[in-house]
C-alpha cells in the first residue's frame, strides 16, 4: 500500500515480510500477479541474456559466468547461429525441510540417490517439469565446472504441461498478465507460443535451479482457497490459446 512504502526505511536488511502488510494479498482475496512481475523484470534488464526465475528457486553456484563461457564456446564453433531460435532450460529440483540447498551436481545428484532431493513438482505436477532425459542427465556428472547442453528438443504435443524456466533473450515472448499464481498453468500459454515460433529447448547438463527448502505436496485447504482463481485462469487460458492457434493455423497441430 502507499502508507507502507511512504513508511518504509528503504534497508534491505529491515524485514519487510514481517509486518503487519504481509497478509494484505490474502486478507483481500487478491491474486499473485506473478507473470507481470516476470514481465517486469525482463524489461527491466540491462543484459542480453535473462532468467526470468522465480524468487524461491535457488540457482546452482556460478551460472552467470559459466553460462556466458558456454555461450562463447558455442560462437566459436558456430553453434549459435542456428535456424531456429533457442532457449537454455534449467533443471529444478526440491530438497527436504532441514537440507540445504545444493550448490554443485555433484552434491544434488548425491540428494537425489540418498532421497533428500526430488525432482521439482513430483507429487504435485511431475508433467510440468519432467525434462527429456532427466534420467541420464542425473547420470551424467561432469568432472570439472563446465557448462554444456545434454540435449535439445523442441516442446511438442508430448510436452503439453511443461512449463520449464529458461534462459533466454528479451527476443522471446512475454508471459501472459492475465494469468496468476493462485490460478495455476501460468506459464503453459508462453511455453505453447515458443513451440508456435519452432524453438529449440537447450538442456543444460551441469546447472540447475532448487527450491527453497520443503517438499511441496497437494493441500486440500490450499486447491479449495484457489478455486475461484483457477475458474478465471481457465478461462484466460482457453482464450489466449485459441488466439495464438489463430495466429498460427498450420502450426498449432503440432504444438
Amino acid at each position: 500500500s502507499a502508507d507502507f512504502l511512504q513508511s518504509w526505511n528503504g534497508s534491505c536488511s529491515s524485514d519487510v515480510m514481517g509486518r503487519e502488510y504481509m497478509e494484505f494479498r490474502k486478507m483481500n482475496k487478491m491474486a499473485y500477479p506473478i507473470n507481470v512481475l516476470r514481465n517486469v523484470a525482463r524489461r527491466r534488464a540491462r543484459t542480453r541474456y535473462v532468467l526470468a526465475s522465480d524468487i524461491e528457486l535457488y540457482p546452482s553456484a556460478n551460472i552467470i559466468p559459466r553460462f556466458l563461457a558456454l555461450v562463447a564456446e558455442r560462437r566459436r564453433r558456430n553453434a549459435t547461429e542456428a535456424r531456429a531460435p533457442q532457449v537454455f532450460v534449467l533443471p529444478i529440483f526440491e530438497v527436504q525441510a532441514k537440507q540445504r540447498p545444493p550448490l554443485t551436481k555433484t552434491a544434488l545428484v548425491q540428494m537425489l540417490h540418498n532421497k533428500t532431493a526430488i525432482f521439482f513438482h513430483k507429487w504435485v505436477c511431475d508433467q510440468c517439469q519432467k525434462f527429456p532425459k532427466r534420467e541420464e542427465w542425473i547420470e551424467r556428472v561432469p568432472n570439472d565446472d563446465a557448462l554444456d547442453v545434454l540435449t535439445t528438443t523442441k516442446r511438442d504435443r508430448t510436452k503439453r504441461s511443461w512449463e520449464p524456466i529458461y534462459i533466454g533473450t528479451n527476443d522471446d515472448p512475454f508471459y501472459a498478465e492475465e494469468l496468476t499464481w493462485e490460478g495455476k498453468r501460468d506459464k503453459m500459454s508462453q511455453s505453447y507460443e515458443l513451440c508456435l515460433r519452432g524453438y529449440d529447448f537447450h538442456i543444460l547438463d551441469n546447472a540447475f535451479l532448487v527450491h527453497a527448502p520443503g517438499i511441496k505436496t497437494i493441500i486440500a485447504s490450499e486447491e479449495r482457497r484457489r478455486v475461484p482463481f483457477v475458474k478465471v485462469n481457465n478461462a484466460h487460458h482457453a482464450r489466449i490459446m485459441n488466439s495464438l492457434k489463430s495466429r498460427y493455423p498450420a502450426l498449432s497441430k503440432d504444438c
